[in-house]
């Protein structure tokens, strides 16, 4: 059996791509691929890292959920991968594609080959896929994401590729990468540009409804909302997911969609040009995977430039309209007023802003 492992960038439609090769499971099984989901197993196979990662090192959903219990962990792990080869037996599937973005990492010879070890169980064969994301793109992405359990806004650091991508080529030396942008991908979709490029044709068992986009973007106007409500209710909550600050995403994004002219965030021309210039893997990724971005100045990049200083503000890494910014906050403390007078129909009335006349 073959192993196609997906293995992110994070922030690159991994779980877009995860929930769609969950959905059409049967279909891919039908074509001798097997995506195992479902029955106990998660949509995603993240848990991988716990094979070779010890308990204090996991990714920070795992260190939450087991502490430092190994015995637990191992357990834990020993049943994932016992799913994951009974599922692959059963399906009598010549390729086994598993996903996970949490493997994007730079990791050591020697774990890599305790992964190796795991999963030359059930194959024998391997091809790692990536998608890399552009550095502005990639932090503006990841502040989102880091928003929404903090109040710290991430420093702009350089884009690292090369030691992740590197240490895989030590399980197998196809090891494929690909840019994580529209214009670039088969179809404008992960998903597609991921089966076509298991197999041209495999694309083919994918419906248009069955494309998922699950990752919720807001715009920098609601980056302000959420990093001013975090900073306000939940100062000393940092990394902490709680469920008021999903509400609240949630209603950004409804007001959003109902109000109209948002865009999507764009960082700071200075803030791009020192991610672009500092980012000298960029001309590895290049050079070794032929992956270019657009509007990238390859000549500039020499990591030359100073670091900014940290941003405390939404305003420090990215423009936003303050008056959308206020209609947006009217808008959606508008339905939580409703919501809290009980009324039974929910309707998402446009609040009026006065102009700059009145």
């Amino acid at each position: 059996m073959k192993v196609i492992l997906h293995i992110g960038m994070p922030k690159a439609g991994s779980t877009a791509l995860q929930q769609t090769l969950g959905a059409i499971a049967p279909a891919l099984r039908a074509r001798g691929f097997c995506y195992p989901v479902g029955d106990g197993l998660p949509k995603n196979h993240n848990m991988l890292v716990c094979g070779f990662l010890e308990p204090e090192r996991l990714p920070r959903l795992f260190r939450q959920i087991y502490k430092k219990d190994a015995r637990r962990l191992r357990r834990d792990f020993n049943g994932f991968m016992a799913g994951i080869g009974e599922r692959a037996r059963s399906s009598g599937a010549h390729t086994l594609i598993l996903s996970g973005e949490m493997l994007f990492r730079k990791l050591g010879p020697k774990k890599i080959a305790a992964l190796r070890k795991e999963l030359s169980a059930f194959a024998d064969e391997f091809t790692v896929i990536a998608y890399a994301r552009s550095p502005a793109q990639f932090y503006m992405s990841q502040v989102q994401q880091v928003l929404k359990a903090a109040h710290k806004i991430a420093n702009p650091v350089p884009q690292v590729y090369r030691a992740p991508l590197e240490a895989w080529e030590g399980l197998t030396d196809d090891v494929r990468v690909v840019a994580y942008a529209r214009e670039q991908l088969h179809g404008a979709d992960i998903t597609r540009d991921f089966l076509h490029r298991i197999s041209p044709d495999l694309d083919t068992v994918l419906r248009a409804r069955q494309i998922r986009d699950t990752n919720q973007s807001i715009s920098a106007e609601g980056m302000d909302i959420l990093h001013k409500y975090r900073l306000y209710a939940h100062e000393q909550k940092e990394g902490i997911f709680t469920p008021d600050t999903r509400k609240l995403l949630k209603l950004i994004g409804d007001a959003e969609g109902r109000i109209g002219g948002f865009t999507k965030p764009v960082a700071h021309e200075s803030l791009r040009e020192y991610l672009t210039r500092s980012s000298v893997d960029l001309l590895w990724l290049r050079d070794r995977h032929g992956v270019r971005f657009e509007g990238i100045d390859y000549d500039s990049v020499d990591g030359g430039l100073t670091p900014p200083e940290p941003p405390r503000s939404i305003s420090d890494i990215c423009d936003f309209d303050p008056d959308l910014r206020d209609r947006l906050m009217m808008t959606v403390m508008h339905r939580l007023a409703v919501q809290a007078a009980g009324e039974s129909k929910m309707t998402f009335d446009k609040v009026a802003m006065p102009n700059a006349a009145g």
